[in-house]
C-alpha cells in the first residue's frame, strides 16, 4: 500500500477518531472506506446506496442464530399478529409503523 500524509481540521480528526474507536478499526481503515465510497459514488454519478452507507453494520448484532437468513423456521408467523406491538395512529402516518408497548 502507498502512504500519504493528510492534514485535517481538529473537529474532523475528532470525528474520524470517534468513528474508528466505535467500530474498533484503525483510522486508516475508516479513511480508506470513506474515500473509496466517495470516489465510487462520484465516478458512477450516483448517491451512495443504503448498503454503501450501512455495510459496516452487517453482522454487527451478536446473539442471533447462525442460520437466521437460511432456516425457514424463522419465517413461521411472519406477517402475522405482532404481539407486544401496537400501531402508531398519527395524522398521515401509515399504520405499518409500530412501537413496543411498555417501553
Amino acid at each position: 500500500m502507498q502512504t500519504i500524509s493528510l492534514k485535517l481540521p481538529a473537529e474532523l480528526y475528532a470525528r474520524l477518531a470517534m468513528e474508528a474507536k466505535s467500530r474498533r478499526v484503525t483510522k486508516s481503515q475508516v479513511m480508506r472506506e470513506s474515500l473509496e465510497t466517495a470516489l465510487d459514488a462520484n465516478a458512477s454519478g450516483r448517491q451512495p446506496s443504503c448498503f454503501d452507507l450501512s455495510s459496516d453494520l452487517a453482522g454487527s448484532i451478536s446473539g442471533l442464530p447462525k442460520d437466521l437468513a437460511t432456516n425457514p423456521k424463522y419465517m413461521d408467523d411472519f406477517g402475522g399478529e405482532l404481539s407486544g406491538f401496537s400501531p402508531i395512529e398519527a395524522p398521515g402516518a401509515p399504520l405499518s409503523q409500530y412501537v413496543i408497548e411498555g417501553r
